[in-house]
């Protein structure tokens, strides 16, 4: 007995179109060549057992995601900067900064997140707080070995209970692998009796009758010609010769009167007309009657077949409990009709042919014995009126038209129906029928003995649950804290960067005045600025950390900052002298006061 909750997670299996009957068209189309018609037929039953089989094969190992190896290549929003993280995260930095192949800029609207960059995550940088210990995560090599070493388990639990799973189950969808193969048995053997053999059986029966089918004008062109040329006594004389044998003594052939002629004209005429008659009579006694039986025993034979597959889906339901109780009812009991059709559509299209057959055969005979009256009583009594008459235009109309409809409207039609007697799309219908009862039943048992499997491998699967969380998470945590510490490291060098060219512009903004007020000498005293008097404030910009790319350009960087030191050597000079001017105007008057 199978027991499984409903709310556990089912078998997953990927898209695939459940079979249907109107892939294909319904019924061959007469007008196609009968080879295509086969083919159709076949390529309907073939494309219902091809995705069937597409479908049960496609069940996937229900813990997959379990058990897939773990791998660090995660896509670069997959540990996104969430907008309810701490404003004061040194990370935020990172997003906001400008990256390009020669420095890396941070925007002028961004200038109040270095105020996350505190002193002592720069403290850090400079004074190391580890004291040379081990630090409580694992470092990125020790980390890749954790992976390694867990995939190499996985490796081996997965190939071992996938192999398990797979035995189990088998017997899922073992019944309905049995109805598929039994639907292309019974279609080939259908083809074969219904369409190929059909048509080969109506040959040889041809073949058998085939004097008895020419054509009036053709066999009364054979038996005519003596007549019509004169030599009836050569005629008479061998078949006297063939009467008497060798021991009769020669002698004179006796030569035939007018009547005797007129006699023979009238019974190759009637004779013609009596294998009309027969070939319709043994037509319909013999060939069709005998495929009716065919015909018969193959329904029969496919209602056992599929019963037993349904018989024994229905077994195997009924012996499985599930939480809500297992109902195949509708689909039991559509398989079931579908399949008690079978017979009563076949007796129907059965006795339809016979009633056609029966009543153009009517018309044959009533045309036949029409024609044979006619030829009594217009024929008259010689063999010149005989010959005139079986030559004149409205008799051998009315002949053909007898004989058309005979190998068109009898045996041609009766053909084409036999061949659509139980046609692929029939065998595909019920087959269908009883394909949704079994697929039903085994997808609900398939769920059962997956759930069965994973409640078997749970504490296996906690545990290497918990293993690969915990090395997520150690991934995680280093991935956070080089965000962290990267973030330090770049505000440190925007922070320098930014009070450098503070700087630079402040001992600029005061080498300008007091250069300024050196050329006003001799004028009104100017006061100079002292070094600790408020300067205006400068304008955000754009923060920029360069890197030396090459030789060249770090020299051209070296001789500027040599120029930048000698310029502040001579405003230094010149800040001197000011200073010397000042003093001697003091003492000037104070002299003179």
């Amino acid at each position: 007995m199978q027991e499984a909750e409903a709310s556990e997670t089912p078998v997953s299996r990927p898209e695939s179109p459940a079979p249907s009957v109107s892939s294909a068209s319904s019924a061959p189309n007469s007008a196609k060549p009968k080879d295509v018609v086969d083919k159709a037929g076949s390529a309907l039953i073939d494309g219902i057992v091809d995705n069937v089989t597409l479908w049960f094969e496609g069940y996937q190992f229900p813990l997959a995601d379990v058990y897939e190896d773990l791998t660090f290549d995660f896509p670069p929003d997959a540990f996104p900067y969430d907008d309810n993280q701490d404003p004061l995260d040194p990370a935020l930095l990172l997003p906001a900064l400008q990256v390009t192949k020669g420095f890396i800029a941070l925007p002028a609207p961004s200038f109040p997140l270095l105020g996350n960059i505190t002193s002592e995550l720069i403290a850090t940088h400079t004074y190391p707080t580890c004291q040379h210990t081990k630090a409580d995560h694992p470092t990125p090599s020790e980390l890749d070995t954790q992976r390694l070493i867990f995939n190499s388990q996985l490796q081996k639990w997965r190939g071992e209970y996938k192999r398990s799973f797979e035995r189990e189950m088998e017997p899922v969808w073992q019944i309905t692998q049995l109805l598929l193969k039994s639907a292309q048995r019974i279609e080939t053997m259908r083809v074969r009796l219904f369409a190929r053999g059909c048509r080969a059986n109506r040959e040889q029966f041809l073949q058998t009758i085939r004097n008895r089918t020419r054509p009036f004008a053709e066999y009364w062109a054979q038996v005519s010609e003596v007549y019509r040329t004169g030599k009836t006594d050569d005629v008479s004389d061998d078949a006297s010769k063939k009467g008497r044998g060798k021991r009769a003594a020669p002698g004179p052939a006796k030569a035939k009167t007018g009547e005797q002629l007129a006699e023979e004209l009238d019974t190759l005429v009637f004779t013609h007309l009596d294998n009309l008659l027969e070939v319709s009579a043994s037509w319909s006694r013999t060939f069709l009657e005998s495929y009716y039986g065919v015909a018969r025993e193959f329904a029969r034979e496919l209602e056992t077949i599929l019963g037993e597959c349904i018989t024994m889906c229905d077994r195997r339901a009924q012996g499985l409990k599930y939480p809500p109780p297992l109902s195949l009812e509708p689909q039991l009991t559509q398989a079931r009709t579908a399949i008690a059709c079978l017979q009563p559509q076949l007796e129907g299209r059965i006795g339809r042919i016979q009633q056609v057959v029966r009543e153009r055969n009517g018309e044959i005979f009533a045309a036949t014995e029409e024609l044979r009256t006619s030829w009594v009583e217009t024929s008259g009594s010689t063999v010149q009126t005989k010959m005139a008459r079986a030559a004149h235009k409205d008799f051998k109309k009315r002949m053909r038209r007898i004989e058309y409809q005979q190998q068109t409207g009898v045996i041609g039609w009766a053909m084409r129906e036999l061949e659509h007697l139980l046609t692929a799309s029939d065998v595909a219908a019920v087959v269908t029928d009883c394909l949704e009862l079994l697929m039903t039943e085994a997808e609900i048992l398939e769920r059962a003995v997956g759930q069965v499997f994973v409640r078997k491998l749970e504490p296996t699967t906690e545990d290497l649950r918990e293993q690969r969380q915990d090395i997520i998470d150690d991934f995680t945590e280093g991935l956070l804290t080089g965000r962290e510490e990267l973030a330090g490291i770049v505000g440190k060098l925007m922070l320098k960067e930014a009070w450098r060219i503070l700087e630079s512009n402040i001992s600029l903004q005061r080498q300008k005045l007091l250069l300024d007020n050196g050329r006003g000498k001799g004028k009104k005293k100017a006061s100079v600025p002292s070094v600790h008097s408020p300067v205006a404030p400068v304008a955000p910009v754009e923060v920029h950390a360069e890197f030396d790319d090459d030789d060249g350009e770090g020299k051209k960087r070296k001789k500027n900052k040599k120029s930048k030191k000698k310029k502040g050597k001579k405003g230094t000079k010149q800040v001197a002298r000011v200073h010397e001017d000042d003093e001697e105007d003091e003492d000037v008057h104070s002299e003179a006061e």
